[in-house]
């Protein structure tokens, strides 16, 4: 069987050496030695393959240890490609079906030190990365089981937990000033990892919060503000490369907490209006981006099309912020396309703002 095909393109080495543990223990592949087993998947660590790098880069953010990476091996196998699945089933008949049971994993990974006790309330576990079956029988017997949109992150699917999501990249002129501070508290997130956006619009604190993290090779996905979170939330987003964005509803006087996330101690954002408080521990950043100056509302009014005295005009006239601005001038093309016109005129923007497209 190939566990790789999983992966399009990627060749994955840990679901294989995860297999051919289960048939050392079935009696269909040549035992293991108690010392092949355990280097082979110190090497495999050391050097993952491509198709392993995201399952190795979680393990060792959730600091798994080699029994309990192994496992999750041997789950993906199970879940990503048919022939495992019945290899597992037919490994343990007649108790259990195609998801592997505590026992069995504990059997294959003996020589890493699995127990089924370990696995099932490991740092796995723990995170949410591992869950145990509803079967009424002993830990030994109950299956094992990974949450789906892990394992549709660990082979580079797109599904998220329920209340969650992936955040498209927000496109939206800002000044150049304010999108390098964004950069740099970004690259306190290391040491401050949470990091409140009080902007004057959500589109702004997330072009902003995009910038902050892109910087370490990571985009946002918006989660819930509190509590019941999803299981697996938190590996989800490891496997993922994603941060967190809360956006709790303050008002004045009110304060919040970001709720726990089982598994993950990475940055975090926070976008909230100018009222409210954020209790976290440590203390994190907390930024208002300056409003903008007459010069710069004039640049972004040039950027979205007015021409150069109009633009002048309207950032003396029009002290909007830039996603204000960016549909103001939305509308305002709108109106010059349907009137068959090159570009908008200082009318068409009149009317935009009239009809409210953002109350002006």
């Amino acid at each position: 069987m190939n566990v790789s095909a999983a992966i399009p393109g990627q060749a994955a080495a840990l679901p294989e050496l995860a297999l051919a543990a289960l048939g050392a223990v079935t009696a269909t592949v040549q035992a293991f030695s108690d010392l092949a087993l355990p280097a082979a998947v110190e090497a495999l660590r050391a050097e993952p393959e491509p198709g392993d790098r995201a399952l190795v880069r979680l393990a060792d953010a959730l600091e798994l240890s080699d029994a309990e990476l192994m496992t999750v091996a041997l789950i993906l196998a199970a879940e990503t490609d048919a022939e495992a699945a019945r290899a597992v089933a037919e490994a343990q008949a007649p108790l259990g079906g195609s998801r592997p049971l505590a026992g069995l994993a504990a059997r294959c990974f003996q020589a890493l030190g699995a127990t089924p006790a370990g696995l099932a309330a490991g740092r796995a576990a723990a995170a949410g990365l591992l869950s145990l079956g509803e079967e009424p029988a002993a830990l030994p017997e109950r299956s094992l089981a990974i949450p789906l949109p892990v394992i549709a992150a660990l082979r580079g699917g797109a599904l998220a937990p329920p209340g969650a999501r992936r955040l498209p990249p927000v496109r939206l002129e800002m000044p150049g000033d304010a999108l390098a501070a964004a950069a740099a508290l970004g690259e306190a997130l290391a040491r401050t990892p949470g990091l409140v956006i009080r902007a004057g619009a959500r589109t702004e604190g997330l072009r902003l919060a995009a910038v902050a993290v892109a910087g370490s090779g990571l985009a946002l996905a918006e989660v819930p503000a509190s509590a019941p979170l999803p299981p697996g939330l938190g590996p989800w987003l490891l496997a993922s490369g994603l941060v967190p964005v809360f956006s709790p509803p303050l008002a004045a006087g009110e304060s919040w907490s970001p709720p726990d996330l089982p598994g993950y101690a990475g940055p975090w954002v926070a976008l909230i209006g100018a009222e409210g408080l954020v209790d976290s521990e440590p203390p994190p950043a907390d930024w208002t981006p300056p409003a903008l100056a007459a010069r710069d509302r004039a640049r972004l009014w040039r950027a979205a099309g007015l021409s150069a005295p109009d633009a002048e005009r309207a950032a003396q006239g029009f002290r909007q912020g830039p996603a204000r601005i960016a549909e103001v001038a939305a509308g305002a093309r709108a109106a010059a396309s349907a009137r068959g016109a090159g570009g908008p005129e200082w009318e068409d923007l009149r009317l935009a703002a009239a009809r409210g497209a953002a109350g002006l």
